[in-house]
């Protein structure tokens, strides 16, 4: 998804995860964590114009590739020595906000390669637009919420609207799916096709019809016929 909505879900993921030990800088390490991953669109090639498309959404986001970008993440935190014996709080904050990147990338329909080095399928579960202020704001008011009050609760209430969200997306995707899979209808229905375009639409059940006409107007014939038929 957009790089805004990815910081902000991977912030309240740290928060949840590390509010209590780290305080508002778990929000800043999941953050940074949750966004990073798009980091990949950096590779890029002048002989290999593709490159940069190959790569995005590949091993970055793979995941096996979680707990070594956790610790990128993390290391400079803990270069300081006062986050050093915190590190355990640190990298947990760090691993919770990466680990919500390649999933949420997966609900759009770009696809992307979680299962990378053992396969390069681009996985995409249609559920979600790559741009959706229902996620993205809920998720920000959360994240503002938390580091405000010091409380991880704004900050899980919003993870769980966001994953609400996604439930809904994935139910209607399965609907229309189940709709698309009873498509075309049963060979008993027929089509009416007038002999000339009428204001609105005309149906029959037969083999031949007339239109029912309205006031001041004349009957139009129409012929039927099944649905795939010339």
């Amino acid at each position: 998804m957009d790089t805004v909505t990815q910081f902000v879900i991977g912030a309240a993921a740290g928060q949840v995860v590390g509010g209590r030990a780290l305080g508002r800088t778990a929000a800043l390490v999941g953050g940074l964590a949750g966004w990073l991953p798009d980091a990949d669109v950096l590779i890029r090639s002048a002989a290999d114009p593709l490159l940069a498309i190959e790569q995005h959404r590949a091993f970055t986001h793979a995941l096996v590739f979680t707990p070594v970008g956790a610790a990128l993440v993390a290391a400079p935190f803990l270069l300081r020595r006062e986050w050093r014996a915190r590190a355990g709080a640190v990298y947990a904050a760090a691993l919770a906000g990466w680990a919500t990147h390649a999933p949420l990338d997966a609900c759009t329909s770009y696809g992307t390669q979680l299962l990378w080095p053992f396969s390069d399928q681009r996985i995409a579960w249609n559920v979600v637009s790559i741009v959706d202020p229902v996620i993205t704001l809920p998720l920000l008011l959360g994240v503002v919420l938390a580091a405000w009050l010091r409380s991880a609760w704004p900050a899980a209430a919003a993870l769980a609207v966001a994953l609400a969200w996604l439930g809904v997306g994935a139910l209607q995707h399965a609907r229309a799916a189940d709709a698309q899979g009873a498509w075309p209808p049963p060979a008993a229905t027929r089509w009416c096709v007038p002999s000339s375009i009428p204001p609105s639409p005309t149906w029959c059940s037969g083999e031949a019809s007339t239109r029912r006409p309205t006031a001041g107007s004349t009957p139009m014939p129409c012929a039927c016929r099944s649905p795939g038929a010339p």
